[in-house]
């Protein structure tokens, strides 16, 4: 196995490799969008990452992409010059052991230093352990936990004080006010 540049010649097997994977999340969260399943979806997802300061890597074993990592630098006020890896930004083929991901990241991340990112941000499906399990064996750690919920699952009240209900354009205001708060502890 040598691991190389990632580049454009491997959009569509990456892109296969992606639709392979959300359709495991899927089964795993059903609640996850069904079209990334579809493999011109797919190819879109990584087409966008690809536009954006990025940079990644391929696997490839007997001329046949076996895994990608892909993430693009960022700066701001609070996380300074950072990388992140998208949740569309890595998949490995079936068959294969998370410990790809491992020697993905290793490739990865000696670029991203000699490009001064030193902080490296990854999205991961939360119901894929063995995948959480490959970041955690690498030191990252959890910073956000996301769910997802169809609302239309139940009525029942948790909290007579309580109301769920999909937002709408008078909950700007104090959405906005609110969507800092993580980031800002």
């Amino acid at each position: 196995m040598r691991i190389i540049a990632f580049n454009n010649s491997y959009l569509d097997e990456a892109a296969s490799l992606l639709a392979i994977r959300h359709t495991y999340d899927r089964k795993l969260t059903p609640e996850l969008p069904v079209k990334f399943e579809n493999i011109e979806y797919a190819k879109k997802a990584i087409e966008v990452l690809l536009k954006d300061n990025s940079f990644g890597v391929a696997a490839i074993r007997d001329s046949k992409l076996i895994g990608y990592m892909i993430g693009s630098i960022h700066t701001d006020k609070n996380r300074e010059r950072h990388t992140w890896v998208k949740y569309a930004g890595v998949a490995i083929a079936e068959g294969e052991t998370d410990e790809l991901i491992r020697e993905l990241y290793t490739e990865f991340a000696k670029e991203m230093v000699n490009q001064g990112s030193f902080n490296h941000y990854v999205m991961v499906p939360s119901e894929n352990t063995s995948a959480l399990d490959a970041w955690f064996r690498l030191g990252f750690a959890y910073e956000q936990v996301q769910g997802i919920r169809d609302l239309a699952v139940s009525t029942n009240k948790v909290n007579e004080n309580l109301q769920i209900r999909i937002a709408n354009k008078d909950d700007e205001a104090i959405i906005r006010e609110m969507a800092t708060i993580i980031m800002e502890h």
